[in-house]
This record gives C-alpha cells, structure tokens and sequence, in this order.
C-alpha cells in the first residue's frame, strides 16, 4: 500500500515538472473529457473494522486466548477506482467513478459447548458506482483546486464457509480539497474527502491518481 502511494506520488511530481507549456481555458476546452486512475487510504476503515481486541459476539473467557479472538486480514487491496468526467465549462464537470476494496483473513466464532473459538476463512469486497459532480474554486496555468460530491450504489460481497452473502446499499462521496496539477493532456490529483456506504463509514480519505485529458 505505501510503495504503491509513494509511486503514484512520484508520477504526479513528475507530471508537474514537465508541464512546460501554460493551459488556458481555452484549451481545456479542446479537452473536456477526463479519465483518471487511482488508489485511494483505507487505513480508517480497516482500524475500525479490524482491530478491535474483542469482537462482540466473542464472550469475554479465560480459556479462549486473545489472540483468537481478533478478525486477521492476509490480504488487502486498497481502494482502487477508475473516474471519467466530462467538463461542461472551465468551473463544472459530471461524470462517474468506479470503485472496488478487497480483503481476505479468518474471523472468529465462539463454541460455547467447547469454549473455544473457530476461525473461519473469509473474503469480502464491495464495488461502488457513483455519478459525481466537480465544482472548479481556483484556475491556474497548471494547477486547479476543487470540491465535489456524488450519490450512488454500493454492493457488499462476502464468502464465508463456503456459504455467499450479497448486500445492496447507497454509496457516497464528498471532496472536500481536490488539487490537480499538468497541463494539456497528462495530470495529476491528490484529494481529501471521504467514501462511505450504508454499511460502513468511512471506506476511503485519500486519494492519489493520475489522469489524461483528451
């Protein structure tokens, strides 16, 4: 997760650096349609969900050890997505992004019989598609600050004991600081927001892509 970030971080520095040439309006015009790709920090949303010493339904026992009782992650996937918007002037611009998180660990189930815990294997995901709107504050040759906000759908998928559940709620996403920076075709954002679900808040508060202008 942090090589990938720092990666990312790299390729929009190095987009910044060979912006040589200034971007008007006018030629973001000639441009209106952006696709970005990127990785957004679950690091909130796995801490919630993930480190709690005692789950709930796990009662509190002697004879079961502690580190049993703790839902273990063996793997994670960060939040990827891919983002199209369309620009419709130099300040506003709808389009969509596609999300998806992944995991997979053991999670604890207390035996009351035998007290003892069982782990069992687990993998879940979601996958989020939400329309958004951008809304540009600030403009400048190669640099442009933004917010924007979008309401969606969200589906939860978890495979448990060889057993599938399938959930289905909103998703929604609010960009409180955008900052893309390039010129004419390749670019790069940072962003500060948050992703959340009717399940679960928040599943995303950063995020890192790069993006081409065409």
């Amino acid at each position: 997760m942090k090589r990938l970030i720092f990666t990312l971080t790299i390729l929009i520095a190095g987009v910044a650096w060979n912006s040589a040439q200034a971007e008007t309006k006018e030629t973001r015009a000639e441009n209106p349609h952006e696709l970005r790709l990127g990785v957004g920090d679950c690091s909130i949303y796995y801490a919630q969900r993930y480190t709690t010493p005692v789950p709930p339904s796990v009662p509190q026992d002697p004879d079961v050890e502690d580190v049993k009782k703790s839902r273990h992650l063996s793997l994670i996937l960060p939040n990827i997505f891919i983002d199209y918007q369309y620009r419709v002037n130099s300040w506003f611009a709808a389009g969509v992004q596609l999300n998806t998180i992944w995991d997979k660990g053991t999670d604890p189930h207390y035996n009351p019989g035998a007290k003892d815990v069982l782990l069992v294997d687990f993998t879940e995901g979601w996958l989020h598609v939400i329309p958004s709107a951008t809304f540009t504050y600030f403009s400048r040759e190669w640099v442009n600050l933004y917010s924007g906000i979008g309401v969606g759908y969200a589906m939860q998928m978890e495979t448990k004991n060889r057993t599938r559940n399938m959930w289905h709620t909103f998703a929604a996403q609010a960009t409180l600081l955008g900052i893309s920076v390039g010129k004419n075709h390749w670019f790069g954002n940072f962003e500060a927001g948050a992703l959340f679900t009717g399940r679960s808040f928040p599943d995303r508060c950063f995020t890192f892509s790069v993006g081409y202008r065409f």
